[in-house]
């Protein structure tokens, strides 16, 4: 069974949270489960502006990699739609990579990319370098405009299922290209 993990970076004024699950129904079916949900929030009560996204998956294992995907996506800012797409994905000692395109079956036609890349080269017996790159898309081409573009790197050490480091968030939201960051150390502990 593939491992969970669950991240939190901890910024300066706000705190983001990622878990992702992939599971097979069994060691021999070609459909497994899939989210990466994430959230993020302020820390104080007072201005907190939170944001949740719960995309909820069925995977058709294809083959060398390949997938075929349906399911739904909550989001707390633009509500609940139902996706249909692919997804490549490749997993190794010391390196995973998954990109995956979605539609959304909504009136505006969301184009959604997301693409995590993790590298973990060893250091030594027991310690492994953890660096990853990770980016969320999304256009809405019915409407043709920029929803959402996150980038995000991390850098930090893995001993065991424990991962700790650095790490950074670039937010871009809507067509005015909104700015945000979230800057600080994170932990994530892998589940097996």
């Amino acid at each position: 069974m593939p491992p969970s993990p669950v991240e939190v970076l901890a910024g300066a004024e706000r705190m983001y949270f990622q878990i992702l699950v992939k599971k097979p129904f069994s060691p021999q079916s070609r459909f497994e489960f899939f989210t990466l949900s994430t959230f993020n929030t302020e820390y104080s009560t007072t201005d907190a502006d939170p944001s949740m996204v719960i995309p909820v998956q069925l995977n058709l294992v294809l083959g060398s990699g390949f997938r075929a995907l349906a399911g739904v996506e909550a989001n707390s800012k633009a509500g609940f739609t139902p996706i249909a797409g692919g997804s490549f994905q490749y997993f190794a000692r010391r390196f995973t990579a998954i990109s995956t395109a979605s539609m959304g079956l909504n009136p505006d036609a969301d184009l959604k990319f997301l693409g995590i890349y993790e590298f973990r080269p060893a250091l030594t017996a027991t310690t492994d370098l953890y660096l990853r790159g990770q980016v969320i898309a999304k256009q809405g081409l019915a409407v043709n405009r920029h929803k959402k573009t996150v980038v995000s790197f991390r850098g930090g050490l893995r001993k065991g299922p424990l991962i700790y480091g650095a790490g950074a968030n670039l937010d871009w939201t809507g067509g005015d290209y909104e700015f945000d960051t979230i800057i600080g150390p994170f932990v994530r502990w892998v589940f097996p």
